[in-house]
């Protein structure tokens, strides 16, 4: 009776393989041995990886795709050994193997794992393949999926991302009888599997954020989509995906440039009301507004701009309402502010002594810009506690993940918040902490210890307040020490 190949053996048989069918019939072998575990953790694994991409990477793009797919398969069979990514991942990074399209395979789940193969040499693939890859993707969710992934972990930010996605669709060819409904169906796979991964991310959400995505959404919709469920799901896509970045990006709110898909889901697919079935996320969307406007308000400032969108999404009558309520609720708000709150007219403050004012501002300033100083420090802590803390607990005490989330979700909220004041009253951070320079005694603050000194480290940044056309003003002087 002949006894079963050794795991260095089987090591060899895999590398060798010359085609995909010889591959799957290995890999098939191997798995009915129930010896995949013992080979991928085999000393001869690694080598054999390599000379396999090798090999893969000389065969023709289509089957060069399912050689890679069948890669991502075997990575997924043992994904609790790391040691199979890691090897994997190696062995591709160090080739000259170029990826191919997704569509030389026909099967979604062999695009699955195609993506997974791709997901572990990210620097293979530009973020324009992914995005392509992810609008032409027809059904297939889990790749689409993995395909998210990999282009928010590779784009620089949000609207890197979504600018690439419009690109796609922009470019997308349907060849249906109805292709209005098939761009719609597609907008809405898309923004079914984006959502949450935006919402696991803490990715900034860069220039440009708002206007590309309603470039994404106008390139998916069509005054053409007949239906009212398909254009009720194709709006509640589109506003979707708007809450999602304004949820935990509250700077986003002043700015009425992000909400430019409002304006384009209602022209591209014909609504003078919204459909009653997504009622509920308009009402969440005009909520984060209304509560940019209150915020503002607390400071004494208005927004023409953000009480327009308002009454833009809900309507007038239901606009002039929730805008009245704010009016006559919120606390410690210039009469004249609540007087402009509930009725849109230009608010015309009370006289005041201008030197008592801007000596109020300036104290207020101040406290802002040690805010500034301190949430600094307090983002790096939580990026620790987010990417470092929390993968360890969640092996140690599961449950306790729950509170590390909250932090950092309530960190983020109250980051944001003070972004919005801080943009709003012109304050910005120069100079880095730890950067060596010449002392000024105009933006830096004077001690015993720095009496004498030429040079400085910097331990705190200056904050400054812009003025328009003129020289930035100095809110608070860097903290030095002696270099």
């Amino acid at each position: 009776m002949n006894s079963a190949p050794d795991v260095s053996t089987l090591a060899s048989e895999l590398g060798n393989c010359a085609d995909p069918s010889a591959l799957a019939d290995a890999l098939a072998r191997i798995k009915k041995q129930k010896k995949l575990p013992a080979l991928v953790k085999h000393q001869s694994f690694p080598e054999a990886a390599e000379t396999l991409v090798r090999r893969i990477s000389q065969w023709e793009p289509a089957a060069r795709a399912a050689g890679l797919s069948i890669l991502g398969r075997l990575t997924e069979t043992v994904r609790t050994i790391r040691a199979t990514r890691e090897a994997i991942g190696r062995a591709l990074a160090a080739s000259d193997i170029a990826i191919p399209d997704l569509h030389f395979l026909s099967d979604a789940k062999d695009r699955y794992y195609l993506a997974i193969t791709i997901s572990l040499v990210p620097a293979k693939v530009s973020p324009s393949y992914l995005a392509q890859a992810i609008v032409q993707e027809d059904a297939g969710e889990a790749a689409r999926e993995a395909l998210i992934s990999a282009l928010l972990d590779q784009a620089p930010d949000l609207a890197a991302a979504f600018r690439y996605l419009a690109e796609s669709a922009e470019s997308l060819t349907i060849d249906t009888k109805d292709a209005a409904a098939t761009r719609a169906r597609r907008l809405s796979r898309i923004a079914a599997r984006l959502r949450p991964a935006i919402a696991t991310r803490d990715l900034p959400a860069g220039e440009e954020l708002g206007p590309n995505l309603a470039r994404f959404v106008k390139a998916l919709t069509s005054r053409d989509l007949i239906g009212r469920s398909l254009r009720s799901n194709a709006a509640e896509a589109a506003l979707g995906l708007l809450y999602e970045l304004v949820r935990a990006r509250f700077s986003l709110v002043s700015s009425p440039e992000t909400f430019e898909v409002v304006d384009v889901v209602k022209g591209q697919l014909g609504f003078q009301t919204w459909p009653s079935e997504i009622n509920d996320l308009v009402q969440r969307i005009a909520s984060r507004i209304l509560e940019g406007i209150a915020l503002l308000a607390r400071q004494g400032l208005t927004d023409n701009r953000m009480r327009s969108l308002v009454m833009r999404l809900l309507g007038p009558e239901a606009g002039e309402a929730r805008l009245r309520k704010i009016a006559q609720t919120l606390p410690g708000i210039p009469s004249h502010v609540a007087g402009w709150i509930a009725t849109g007219r230009a608010p015309i403050a009370p006289k005041e002594d201008p030197l008592a004012a801007e000596s109020v501002l300036l104290e207020f300033d101040a406290i802002v810009g040690a805010m500034m100083r301190e949430i600094t420090e307090l983002r790096i802590a939580m990026a620790r506690l987010k990417d470092e803390v929390a993968p360890q607990l969640e092996v140690v005490d599961p449950a306790m993940t729950a509170i590390v989330r909250t932090i950092v979700n309530g960190v983020k909220r109250i980051d944001e918040r003070l972004r919005l004041i801080s943009s709003r009253r012109s304050l910005k951070m120069r100079g880095e902490v730890g950067d060596i320079v010449e002392f000024s005694p105009t933006e830096h603050e004077q001690t015993p210890a720095t009496v004498g000194a030429r040079l400085v480290r910097i331990r705190a940044p200056l904050v400054e307040r812009q003025s328009g056309g003129l020289a930035p003003t100095v809110v608070l002087k860097a903290e030095v020490d002696p270099a």
